[in-house]
């Protein structure tokens, strides 16, 4: 802990800012290739929707993603409505989570050079694999600083400077939740080791625990109020926020509807088979160094510490990848800095005599395997863009010519014959056309490209998650307000892409879609994969 001071300013600011920069560039370098029209349009359209007025829970309802899609918003007021404002905010959590790394190892007891090191890998795992804002990887950045200000809220002196570090951890950790709840939830592991490991007194415990809780208390009433301000509908809120995601993962749990390591490794390949690697050999470490730790050498202590923490990163880690529908390459955020603390745990508990050269042994050993563990990775992950559900390069790669959207190379799954021309085209059929439309598909960035107001009252098609289960009362609530939104919007045109949804989602789940759009086709007109139908007017 004491390396921080060991080191002059000017070089703890060049760290600081190379290690920003890192993380940011790589992000910006590989967050413009492809695009997966679901996934990457998600926040993308719901900070547009805030941007022209909309209101969550009251306008349009989403289970998850709050944070990031009004940081979104406020990046498109400042920088304009675009795919690099869009890429930049990935870039600069990117770099700020590396940022954060950094000073959480030195916080552990980690030296300067190291930490440096393992923060840097760091910026691979995050951002890159998905490449713009997404739920998830912004909810394990504000969780990683929460783990942070935790372990130095357990080092702080005085109740004032220790009620406030509790309490800013309150604030990442409800930031955390409303960015994704299962990050939240999972995040118990780290934090909890972490808690246990640091406070080593009933009284710190005590005042650990009652100062979250006051800032969760403080937190959740600020949120009420926003909500009552707004005009957001408690219902909505509970629906679609509470309701509609515990029931999707209790599904995923009982039913094995999940993406497990396994399914991965084949198509990744030995970058997560390395990953599995290092939980395996995080486990042994951590049950070899508990079986030491009431020893009373105050380096084991410190090491059953390091290797603890570490532990239940990646714990954490394995669990989100198990219980996640998403591609398991992007749940090992927390990867790079768990080795980290297990290096770091070793050197610790190294004897006295022959030390420097065991360290220089065990210094080859992890560096070496990090190195290549993280050059697989990033060839096998973000190179390919796998997560993106292609192989990138294999097809053919247009840029946009769409203002808003030149800054990406477009490469879509084969799922949805989408091609970059038809983007234009279909952009130049609105600029000619006027009136609003209604989108039937995923690809819905869609509405900010083409100035229109985005209509349907989800952010994205999925049955179970985003729209409620058919023959239900919430169900028939959601299709009164599609019929409304319908009308108030005064639809003109119904864009159909061409294989649906990649959720299976159908036009015939939808009666407000049959009994006002339908029936009023006069037009159709064939754009790639979009099929454009011409309404007359109610």
């Amino acid at each position: 802990m004491n390396s921080y001071h060991r080191f002059p300013l000017w070089i703890n600011t060049v760290c600081i800012g190379l290690l920003f920069l890192t993380g940011s560039l790589i992000n910006l370098h590989y967050s413009h290739m492809g695009f997966m029209p679901l996934d990457q349009s998600i926040v993308f359209d719901g900070a547009w929707r805030v941007l022209t007025g909309q209101i969550p829970y009251r306008d349009f309802t989403t289970p998850s993603g709050i944070i990031p899609i009004l940081i979104q918003a406020a990046m498109f007021a400042i920088f304009g409505v675009s795919w690099f404002s869009y890429c930049l905010h990935a870039a600069i959590v990117n770099g700020l989570f590396c940022l954060t790394a950094y000073y959480l190892l030195i916080q552990c007891g980690i030296s300067r050079p190291l930490s440096f090191f393992y923060a840097a890998l760091s910026g691979i795992v995050l951002y890159p694999p998905i490449g713009t804002p997404y739920p998830e990887q912004h909810a394990a950045f504000f969780l990683l600083v929460a783990i942070w200000l935790m372990t130095k809220a357990c080092r702080a002196e005085g109740k004032g400077r220790v009620a406030i570090m509790w309490m800013s951890c309150s604030v990442f950790l409800f930031l955390c939740f409303l960015s994704k709840q299962n990050v939240a939830l999972l995040g118990i592991f780290p934090l909890a080791t972490g808690f246990f490991v640091f406070l080593h007194d009933k009284q710190s415990l005590f005042n650990g625990l009652k100062y979250t809780a006051v800032g969760i208390v403080i937190c959740g009433l600020v949120a009420v109020l926003a909500a009552v301000i707004l005009k957001m509908d408690p219902s909505q809120i509970w629906v679609y926020g509470f309701m509609l995601p515990y029931q999707t993962i209790l599904t995923r749990l009982t039913t094995g509807d999940m993406v497990p390591f396994a399914a991965h490794d084949a198509t990744i390949g030995s970058g997560m088979l390395w990953g599995r690697i290092a939980i395996v050999f995080s486990g042994v470490l951590f049950i070899f160094l508990s079986a030491l730790s009431r020893h009373r050498n105050t380096n084991i202590r410190r090491a059953v510490g390091q290797a603890t923490v570490g532990f239940g990163m990646i714990i954490f880690c394995a669990l989100l990848a198990e219980t996640t529908s998403n591609q398991s390459a992007q749940c090992y955020w927390f990867l790079f800095i768990a080795v980290g603390l297990a290096h770091a745990a070793i050197l610790t508990v190294l004897p006295d005599r022959d030390h420097r050269i065991t360290s220089l042994c065990v210094h080859i050993f992890f560096i070496s395997l990090t190195l290549k563990g993280a050059y697989l990775f990033n060839n096998s992950v973000n190179e390919t863009r796998i997560v993106h559900d292609i192989t990138f390069g294999e097809t053919e790669i247009q840029r946009p010519m769409v203002p808003a959207l030149k800054f990406m190379l477009h490469q879509s799954p084969i799922f949805y014959c989408v091609k970059a021309r038809d983007i234009d085209e279909l952009a130049r059929y609105f600029e000619i056309n006027n009136g609003n439309f209604l989108l039937f598909g995923d690809t819905s960035i869609l509405y900010a490209i083409t100035g229109r107001p985005s209509v349907f009252p989800a952010l994205w098609y999925h049955n179970g998650l985003t729209t409620p289960e058919k023959d239900t009362e919430a169900f028939r609530r959601f299709n009164r307000n599609l019929k409304n939104n319908i009308r108030a919007y005064n639809v003109k045109y119904l864009v159909l892409e061409a294989n649906g949804t990649w959720n299976g989602s159908k036009v015939s789940d939808f009666p407000a879609i049959n009994e006002l759009l339908l029936n009023r086709i006069t037009e159709t007109q064939q754009i790639g994969p979009f099929r454009v139908l011409r309404l007359t007017n109610a």
